[in-house]
């Protein structure tokens, strides 16, 4: 019989161990995430062989650009090389990069939306100053940062919606990793990473109840990218209770932070309060918002641009039949779904905020396939599934 000093040796002694192997666990996620963002995003402008050679952007000139990017919109053969200044514009998100790098450097953006897309470029900013590097070097460390962190806060938040064990929250963080608006990205002068990690605070605090994290995170995600503003239909979605009056009115009043947060932060910089991307909703002329829709290569460039988005892990949405949580977040799809068609011109990128909805739901669909078969435990080699 064991003396019960001995026992609790014994117990303490495990815990020890189980805490190491979650230590452990966790630098090993941490370091595949950095492998799979190296090689499907950084590889792009980083690498130690320069066999990879690639041609700048074809663009046309633009006056804005030309006095700081005296090359902008000229085609070059050049080697792809190590986070040059001039690196970012081996994207195709010409405007863009020269946007925001710009802002990093101190200049304030006269273009609407950018203008109000500061926090990000600011960080880049501090972030080139305190190091001595380019701004097109820091908004790839920045990136690349915002992406890792939004990988494990979107565990957090896997652990909590949905009960996942570690193993399928670390199969989520691969789907994550590697969706199309990470890659797409990451190493260049944008602000997808962020508006992602963002996205992924918000669900963490939705599914927690922490409302006052919620406004906080919210109300700086529209900062990064406005999409954020969808954000108050996730609050509303998982907490809103019709037979729970004051905590309805409480919920819509948390559910409209991120869109006054946007409006005020507009109106204090003295942006268009209407305008999303290249649209004015309140022009009165709907022609460019169906104009997609008027062909069949529009509807198509339309569905393709969709699909791309997260491929096939859409089909996760057919969890919202079995799943009550992924289905009442899941009213948020059509939402972002629409904004995207009518007030944006990158369909694919804007879509990756649904990340916390589409991917959970495609593995709460492989997860039953994922289990062993108790009836085919034992079987011999060559008979088991694959």
């Amino acid at each position: 019989m064991l003396h019960p000093r001995g026992m609790n040796q014994r117990s303490t002694e495990e815990d020890l161990r189980r805490r190491r192997e979650r230590r452990l666990f966790r630098l090993a996620r941490a370091a595949v995430y950095l492998t799979l963002l190296y090689s499907t995003g950084l590889h792009l402008i980083w690498g130690l062989e320069p066999t990879v050679r690639s041609t700048y952007f074809n663009h046309a000139p633009n006056p804005r650009y030309e006095a700081r990017f005296p090359d902008f919109g000229r085609t070059h053969d050049a080697p792809l090389e190590t986070f040059r200044d001039q690196g970012f514009k081996l994207g195709g998100f010409a405007t863009d990069q020269a946007e925001y790098v710009l802002m990093a450097e101190g200049a304030a953006s006269p273009i609407t939306p950018y203008r109000q897309r500061f926090l990000v470029p600011a960080v880049v900013g501090a972030t080139a100053r305190v190091a001595g590097i380019s701004a097109a070097r820091a908004f790839a460390i920045v990136n690349v940062a915002c992406v890792l962190a939004a990988a494990f806060v979107f565990e957090a938040f896997l652990r909590r919606a949905y009960g996942f064990d570690r193993v399928l929250r670390f199969i989520v963080g691969l789907l994550f990793v590697t969706m199309v608006c990470v890659t797409r990205t990451l190493s260049f002068a944008m602000l997808e990473p962020a508006s992602l990690l963002a996205m992924a605070g918000v669900a963490w605090a939705v599914v927690h109840d922490r409302r006052a994290a919620f406004l906080v995170l919210s109300s700086v995600g529209v900062a990064t990218k406005e999409v954020l503003v969808v954000s108050g239909l996730l609050w509303m979605a998982h907490h809103a209770q019709l037979a729970r009056p004051r905590r309805l009115l409480a919920d819509l009043f948390t559910a409209a932070a991120p869109l006054l947060a946007l409006l005020a932060v507009r109106a204090a910089l003295g942006s268009d309060l209407t305008r999303v991307g290249g649209v004015d909703v309140d022009d009165g002329d709907p022609s460019r918002w169906i104009a997609r829709l008027a062909s069949l290569r529009g509807i198509g460039a339309l569905a393709g641009s969709t699909f791309l988005a997260f491929g096939f892990l859409w089909i996760g949405l057919a969890a919202t039949r079995t799943n009550a949580t992924l289905a009442r977040h899941a009213t948020l799809v059509p939402v972002v779904l629409l904004a995207a068609y009518a007030l944006s011109q990158q369909t694919t990128r804007v879509l990756g905020i649904l990340f916390p909805i589409v991917i959970p739901g495609f593995l709460l669909l492989l997860a039953p396939m994922l289990r062993d078969d108790p009836a085919r435990a034992g079987a011999p080699a060559g008979e088991s599934d694959g």
